[in-house]
């Protein structure tokens, strides 16, 4: 029986992505393909537990399955829920070796690894090369089977009231204000742009009394958060105070988002936002993969340079690039 056979066939489908926040919005577009274009098939999705808040009542995903509430984790899942067909966008060994000792009967994922031999439809995309945006290249493993092209689109969270309302109460000063999201760490997951140099980008706007400034971030980044806080009159320092809903909820409610690459970031373009992000140069981290996708956005670079370390120096990036970006994205001072 062919891939595409097997795949017609399939009515219970899986997609696994169990690393980061920002790794499981760009997974999402690939869950709304499949359920856009195979609407009798129910598509269930494989995550960790903190991604709930951008899985929960969405109208394409049948169930959420969290591998950190398992004792064996997607070992457990696999017996538990029979599974025709599972993708698996960013393959790791144990959960390869999951997916083909269940049985499932068509296994999606990267012809390029040494396990490759788990799965039964090998994906031919190297994408460390960055020839496409990681949300596309999650897509292209559906198109690698049926031969067809499909949008690749975002899938937006679902906010509940509750959460609305406690940022609107929070925001209640700041109404007619243009309300900008200042999230300056990353948790660890990007090259970030040196603190000073976001502050030095964005002191032109120290007294301006058009922007609302909100920053945010983890409790382990409190340092950095209360350094822009410090340097912007007037801002808001919500750092280590909002959970993911409540983040979500400030997104919505927010005009945009200047960020490192970074979960919050991929967010904020679901949610269609408009988005200033800093990103090295080396495609498999530039924004080309990883980049805001489908929202307006301005994206700032160190300058180019035949050294790659130079050319990945967040330190290298000009200050006033930042404020020109401001400016040109919200508004003028």
């Amino acid at each position: 029986m062919t891939d595409i056979m097997k795949f017609e066939n399939a009515q219970n489908i899986a997609v696994v992505r169990t690393d980061k926040l920002g790794d499981m919005v760009l997974t999402l577009p690939l869950v709304k393909a499949i359920k856009s274009n195979f609407p009798d098939k129910t598509v269930s999705v494989i995550a960790q537990s903190y991604c709930k808040p951008l899985l929960k009542n969405s109208d394409y995903i049948y169930k959420c399955f969290y591998i950190d509430e398992f004792d064996n984790g997607l070992k457990d899942i696999f017996r538990l829920e029979k599974f025709d067909a599972a993708f698996f966008p960013r393959p790791v060994f144990d959960e390869a070796i999951a997916g083909f000792t269940s049985g499932i009967k068509l296994r999606i994922g990267s012809a390029y690894r040494a396990y490759s031999v788990l799965f039964n439809h090998k994906v031919r995309d190297h994408r460390k090369v960055s020839q496409f945006h990681e949300a596309q290249y999650n897509v292209r493993m559906l198109e690698s089977i049926t031969g067809a092209n499909y949008k690749t689109e975002l899938i937006r969270p679902i906010i509940d009231e509750i959460e609305f309302q406690k940022i609107q109460n929070l925001l209640q000063n700041a109404q007619d204000k243009t309300k900008i999201i200042i999230h300056p760490g990353s948790g660890g997951s990007a090259r970030d742009l040196p603190i000073e140099k976001l502050i030095a980008g964005l002191k032109a706007f120290a007294n301006d009394n058009n922007f609302q400034f909100i920053i945010t971030g983890i409790a382990t980044e409190s340092k950095i958060c209360d350094d822009v806080h410090q340097n912007l009159q007037h801002s808001l320092n919500f750092c280590g105070q909002l959970n993911l809903d409540e983040m979500i909820a400030l997104i919505e409610m927010s005009d945009g988002m200047i960020a490192n690459s970074t979960g919050v970031l991929h967010i904020a373009a679901s949610l269609s936002k408009r988005v200033i992000g800093f990103y090295p140069n080396s495609p498999h981290i530039s924004q080309k993969r990883w980049g805001p996708y489908g929202t307006e956005s301005i994206i700032i670079n160190p300058p180019i340079d035949e050294n790659t370390q130079l050319s990945d120096d967040m330190s290298k990036i000009d200050s006033e690039r930042i404020t020109e970006a401001v400016i040109k994205l919200f508004g003028k001072v």
